[in-house]
């Protein structure tokens, strides 16, 4: 009985203590799951060198439009020269000097009368005053030709050539003859698209033939030459297009040479749109000629007006104005005194002694570098 009386007691005990680790655990709450350990980081890519981290794009915040600022204003200036071939009215061969004038004083020329022996004096001179040589051709037979020469800083879009028509001569029937029937009178004409100030223009040099083409030597009329006239404004009108153009050189006809069957040379650049820029300067009072007065008479030796003179004792040299998509400021034209100061006392007629290419006229009174006035001008672009 006493076996049994401690068997129930043990087993009492045992129920108990294991209600108490219940009930104790119960009050703890949950047993807490053990920590994981963390995930170890990972190593970056290497970037390679040169190659730039991608940076995120922050969104731009709007702004008012801004007003445009106005463009600077920019001149040149051009000028037409006849360079007689470099040759100087005292005789002398000046090329340094003819390039030195361009120069000091202007921006680009459109020059005649290139000879092709003569170009690399010409390009020595020009190149150390920082212009180079745009373009240049001869003429047919290697006589007379055109070019022109430019300051580097221009841009220069492109550049081209042109044989002109000249027509039949009526006296010899020939189309390359002038009316001796032996001289040479075919012509070439250069151009070049220049850009100042992000505006394009035009710039070309011509020399249409001389008295030579006439149609015969008791007229100034030339069909020979109006066969000119009309090629070139033909080619004008259907290659230089999208810009302003500038038509420089020795016309070798005034503004009132007549042209059969009716009417003058000149009005057919009229007939194309092109405009004198001399008339134009006159009526808006920008044209000047500034000379000397060395005869003495109290006014100067060169009239202003449509009767200035560029080559002997007419105006022959001429810069007309195409102003095809878009407008050109001029600022000035102007022809000014080339003459040099006579070194010895002038002559009784007002000659220079030196000078020994003369007309009779106050352009005797001192050499020139060139037997042509030459005409000058200032564009704002």
């Amino acid at each position: 009985m006493k076996n049994i009386t401690t068997l129930i007691l043990i087993a009492f005990l045992s129920a108990f203590m294991a209600a108490s680790q219940v009930t104790s655990q119960a009050q703890r709450g949950p047993k807490p799951k053990p920590t994981p350990k963390p995930s170890p980081t990972a190593t970056p890519s290497p970037t390679p060198i040169g190659t730039p981290q991608p940076t995120p794009t922050p969104t731009a915040t709007p702004t008012p439009t801004a007003t445009p600022t106005p463009t600077t204003k920019v001149r040149l200036i051009g000028v037409s020269a006849n360079f007689q071939h470099g040759q100087s009215t005292d005789g002398a061969f000046r090329y340094d000097k003819q390039a030195l004038e361009i120069i000091s004083k202007g921006d680009f020329v459109a020059a005649q009368e290139i000879s092709v022996g003569d170009i690399p004096n010409w390009d020595a001179a020009f190149s150390a005053g920082g212009f180079r040589r745009v373009i240049s051709k001869m003429h047919p037979a290697g006589g007379d030709g055109n070019a022109i020469w430019a300051r580097t800083s221009i841009p220069v879009e492109q550049v081209y050539t042109f044989d002109l028509t000249n027509g039949i001569n009526p006296t010899s029937g020939s189309s390359i003859y002038g009316r001796d029937g032996n001289t040479d009178i075919r012509r070439s004409v250069v151009a070049a698209r220049f850009v100042a100030n992000a505006k394009p223009f035009y710039v070309v040099s011509v020399h249409f033939c001389a008295s030579v083409c006439r149609d015969n030597f008791n007229t100034t009329e030339s069909v020979q030459r109006v066969g000119q006239i009309q090629s070139l404004l033909s080619w004008i009108s259907s290659t230089l297009t999208g810009a302003p153009v500038f038509v420089m050189g020795d016309y070798n006809f005034t503004i009132d040479t007549p042209m059969q069957p009716s009417g003058f040379q000149f009005d057919l650049f009229r007939q194309a749109g092109f405009c004198d820029l001399w008339e134009i300067g006159l009526a808006n009072g920008v044209a000047q000629a500034n000379w000397d007065d060395r005869n003495l008479d109290t006014i100067p030796d060169m009239p202003l007006g449509m009767d200035t003179r560029t080559a002997d004792t007419r105006r022959i040299d001429f810069i007309t104005y195409l102003a095809q998509n878009g407008l050109i400021s001029m600022v000035r034209i102007w022809v000014p005194d080339g003459r040099a100061q006579c070194p010895s006392q002038l002559e009784p007629s007002g000659a220079c002694p030196q000078v020994v290419q003369r007309w009779g006229i106050p352009e005797d009174s001192g050499s020139r570098l060139a037997d042509h006035n030459w005409v000058w001008i200032e564009l704002e672009f």
